[in-house]
């Protein structure tokens, strides 16, 4: 018998926690240096199309689940197993989109985020890949668009860079033939989920396991510090998206983090902090001790899967120095306990992790104020059908009634920093010019 292999419940969790409004997607926007692709015998879109297409298809085998649809199980069968797609075709992943020519990063990024949210065809490979060429410059630009289901922040940007090049190849790409293997058959799933039961940890088929599950199911509804604020930041997300980005260098920015006794995480924060207050200020709506409450994802810890953690954010505190020390203060012990609260659905069983998820989407919103996610990237650049990768820009999703997501990605030097909302929410600017002048060493705009 073939190996099997299964969905891990935390990747289940994406899958339950979306609405038509709020799919799972996370999204890299890239933009291509255009010469290379142009090199062929046609300088048109067409030609730049299949060359890309091809660069991708010769890196397939570094990326196996971007050939692989999610197969649902019945009862009996364990868990949603990834099979092979029989009927792989790499021209309904990768697609042309005409923009028009000279279309500015700006008006690119915003297209991307709208485009971010348009659904997967679950019934064939989740992932998707527009080229956009004509943008100024004559560059190209790329929309790589993920389910959340095959990979999370971290694992999705090596997923990503598997179907780049350390270094610009001069000749194409010749893949290795690739024929699609048979999906088991419904006595193997049951064979094996029944092995994957009888093989289970001791410790997790304890009745004390079982206590402690139900106790972090409990534990979400007694989040630390009681519920977040009620704000504009939670509400019905809207089908719209507006986006703001912002780019610093990184190396600059490490030794501004080293300077002030924190890590480039901690800072992060403390800039989103100090935007936040310039918002609230702009709306009307600061108070003096208003903290709002960021979930953050936490890499994996010695000995534990990584986790989130809620990361209180002292908007209504008006010295920078101090909300940065409040930050750090309480950020680090709550690395450690990455795995309690709303966070602790994903560490539950299947069962437990389905009614989470399923009180999350409803709920989580009085718990969560908005995400903060900064993912580390590749640090040397990379190349895509022998065209150098320029920029590298993450979006994250906008789920749980939770309107505003703060993402930042490093990669080449560069440190991203990317600002999402749904398009009720109209202060990204303001938000980015808080951010801005925390990170980049500045002077901070004056609000009363």
């Amino acid at each position: 018998m073939s190996t099997i292999n299964r969905v891990p419940v935390p990747d289940l969790c994406s899958l339950w926690a979306e609405t038509p409004t709020t799919p799972m997607h996370m999204a890299l926007i890239g933009v291509l240096d255009q010469a290379p692709l142009r090199e062929a015998p046609s300088a048109d879109a067409a030609a730049v199309l299949q060359r890309v297409r091809g660069a991708v298809w010769g890196h397939l085998d570094r990326a196996p689940l971007l050939r692989q649809v999610l197969q649902f199980t019945r009862r009996g069968e364990g868990r949603p197993v990834w099979t092979d797609d029989p009927d792989f075709d790499i021209a309904r992943h990768v697609m042309l989109a005409d923009l028009g020519s000279g279309q500015s990063d700006e008006a690119f990024v915003a297209w991307c985020a709208q485009r971010s949210v348009v659904p997967l065809d679950r019934t064939r490979p989740l992932w998707r890949m527009d080229v956009v060429p004509g943008l100024a410059g004559g560059r190209v630009g790329v929309l790589v668009v993920l389910h959340h289901v095959v990979a999370d922040g971290l694992r999705g940007v090596e997923l990503v860079s598997s179907l780049l090049d350390p270094a610009p190849r001069t000749l194409p790409d010749v893949p290795a033939e690739w024929h699609p293997k048979p999906p088991p058959s419904r006595a193997e799933l049951v064979r094996d989920n029944l092995r994957l039961r009888l093989a289970a940890p001791a410790h997790v088929r304890r009745p004390s396991h079982l206590f402690r599950s139900i106790g972090s199911l409990r534990g979400l509804l007694h989040e630390p510090g009681g519920p977040a604020p009620v704000t504009f930041l939670s509400g019905p997300i809207r089908q719209g998206r507006h986006v703001v980005t912002e780019r610093f260098a990184l190396e600059e920015l490490r030794a501004s983090a080293h300077a002030q006794g924190c890590s480039i995480n901690e800072l992060l924060l403390a800039a989103v902090t100090a935007g936040l207050r310039d918002v609230f200020m702009e709306r009307g709506e600061y108070h003096p001790g208003l903290v709002l409450r960021a979930s953050v994802p936490v890499g994996a810890l010695a000995g534990r899967d990584g986790g989130m953690m809620m990361a209180p954010l002292p908007v209504g505190i008006e010295n920078p120095a101090t909300r940065l020390r409040l930050i750090v203060e309480a950020t680090r012990p709550r690395k450690e306990r990455a795995d309690q609260g709303v966070a602790g659905i994903v560490v539950m069983p299947a069962g437990l992790a389905r009614l989470g998820v399923r009180w999350a989407r409803h709920a989580a919103s009085s718990h969560i104020n908005l995400y903060v996610t900064n993912v580390p990237g590749p640090v040397h650049p990379l190349y895509l059908g022998g065209a150098r990768l320029l920029d590298a820009v993450p979006l994250a999703p906008l789920v749980a009634g939770v309107r505003l997501s703060v993402t930042a990605l490093s990669y080449d030097g560069q440190f991203v920093v990317t600002l999402l909302a749904d398009d009720g929410i109209d202060e990204l600017p303001v938000l980015a010019e808080g951010l801005r002048a925390v990170l980049s060493g500045l002077p901070a705009p004056v609000r009363t």
